[in-house]
């Protein structure tokens, strides 16, 4: 059984495609496709339903102690200027990234967890950048 791939549901998740007859067919068929379907549809629609929401700055004392906490300087403080749309913006890219990953799939550009099948010895880890050369 050939199943729907995973960017044809995401869009179907999205409402920017209609499924056609057979594909129809096989989700109705496919609890497989249907399951995948109905779980980014889920995401889709919390996605959609975070658009109204304001977000709210914390206060700087509350940045002092997760910095403190952490052991980051004071130069890891969040950007003061970043506008409400912005953050608004990258959260919706995010959940629209989510909505169109497969499930269980990991975020793009990382390695699958050492011993994970496909996974390369080392992999997961990320070398340090060699210094330059001396002239």
């Amino acid at each position: 059984m050939t199943h729907i791939d995973a960017e044809t549901l995401a869009l179907i998740a999205l409402s920017e495609m209609t499924p056609d007859a057979d594909a129809r067919g096989h989700l109705i068929a496919c609890s497989e496709c249907s399951s995948e379907l109905a779980e980014l549809t889920r995401t889709a629609q919390l996605g959609r339903s975070t658009q109204g929401l304001e977000l709210l700055q914390p206060p700087d004392a509350v940045w002092g102690r997760i910095q403190a906490e952490l052991g980051l300087g004071s130069s890891a403080a969040p950007d003061a200027a970043a506008t409400t749309r912005d953050r608004r913006a990258a959260s919706g890219a995010a959940v629209a990234a989510a909505a169109a990953a497969p499930a269980g799939a990991a975020p793009a550009g990382s390695a699958p967890p050492a011993g994970a099948p496909g996974a390369r010895p080392g992999a997961g880890h990320v070398a340090a950048p060699a210094a330059p050369a001396s002239p």
